[in-house]
């Protein structure tokens, strides 16, 4: 039978001849889940059938699976955040579509019918716990059953692309260890995840250059900066804090993605409309692509790969790509007035 410590308000329960507390000031809420426990303990020993798993045992099992993956930093994050919600999880079974559906509903901005910038973060989120469920159940056999997860409607269609008038007025906006992201990541088209993943030793300050490691099934890449992007990097190095290993810093910590609610706040002071982070990859593409720079050299410096033979010496392309990703400094330093066209000729020869 439930009962009460001195001096405490929650009931505390017997399961398998183990006190623990129910979590809970209501008699008959502590009673049923006493029994419910008991009986699970019961069919565990008596009918061999598997015992409960926490939230907790997944995640060290997923992460022991998983540490391979080239997102995996991004799996950590996000599990870091779960934990004040599902960490007192003690099984699986217990994390149901609706319970999971109020969690991702209480961040902000997160909309359940209507496309939202901040849904395509949540559906992330859901991709992820749905896969570790989905693990429990069919892979490593915990016996519970995988919920099908809500997921929320984005918006479709292709990225915004920014006018050079729209980005100056964001950038005024921007809080100033968003804007020195931000403008990185418009100057160099890299996307959302490897601007705030990046660290100094993927940095050539004296060739200009920015290396991505490659991992067992990812090839690395090399690409040239521009002027631009180069004296972001020289802000980041002369800031008050710095960090020997991450470029972009907050309160002299790194950052692991933008914040939502300041990007938000400057995009509406700014006056521009719906913008996401990621538009600032499409606005990079979108400049080059109005200056003429075919689409093969526009998907060598954003990193897209092709799986060629010779994508695995992308570094012996990057002074040919160079002159190209220096029109990102002419676009930004004339708004966009001059050079309506590029030679691509004149440039590359020129480089």
């Amino acid at each position: 039978m439930p009962f009460r410590r001195e001096g405490s308000s929650v009931w505390y329960i017997r399961v398998a001849g183990v006190r623990k507390s129910a979590g809970t000031e209501v008699y008959e809420d502590a009673k049923a889940l006493e029994d419910k426990l008991n009986h699970q303990a019961w069919l565990t020993e008596k009918m061999g059938l598997p015992r409960p798993r926490s939230w907790k045992e997944a995640v060290v099992k997923w992460c022991e699976e998983k540490r391979h993956k080239r997102s995996f930093q991004d799996d950590l994050d996000k599990l870091r955040w779960l934990d004040a919600f599902l960490g007192q999880v003690d099984d699986l079974g217990q994390i149901t579509r609706d319970r999971f559906d109020a969690i991702m509903l209480s961040r902000t901005g997160v909309s359940g019918h209507e496309p939202r910038p901040s849904n395509a973060t949540a559906n992330r989120y859901v991709a992820l716990v749905s896969a570790i469920l989905n693990a429990a159940e069919r892979s490593w056999e915990w016996g519970n059953r995988a919920p099908v997860l809500r997921r929320y409607p984005e918006a479709e269609g292709k990225g915004r692309c920014l006018t050079v008038e729209e980005w100056r007025r964001l950038e005024r906006e921007l809080p100033e260890h968003l804007r020195l992201a931000a403008t990185f990541s418009i100057s160099t088209g890299i996307r959302e995840a490897k601007v705030f993943g990046l660290r100094w030793h993927q940095i050539d300050m004296r060739c200009r250059l920015l290396s991505h490691d490659g991992t067992d099934n990812k090839i690395g890449n090399t690409l040239p900066l521009n002027t631009s992007s180069v004296s972001i990097l020289l802000e980041c190095q002369s800031a008050k804090v710095i960090s020997p290993e991450y470029v972009f810093l907050y309160k002299g910590r790194p950052m692991q993605e933008h914040g939502q609610a300041a990007w938000r706040k400057a995009v509406e002071r700014a006056g521009i409309g719906h913008v996401r982070w990621h538009d600032l990859r499409h606005t990079f593409n979108s400049w080059l692509a109005q200056k003429g720079v075919p689409s093969e050299i526009r998907k060598r410096l954003m990193g897209h790969k092709n799986g060629e033979v010779h994508d695995r010496y992308t570094h012996l392309y990057v002074e040919h790509l160079r002159p190209y990703a220096e029109i990102i400094d002419d676009i930004l330093r004339n708004d966009g007035s001059a050079n309506p066209s590029f030679d691509t000729e004149h440039r590359t020869s020129n480089g």
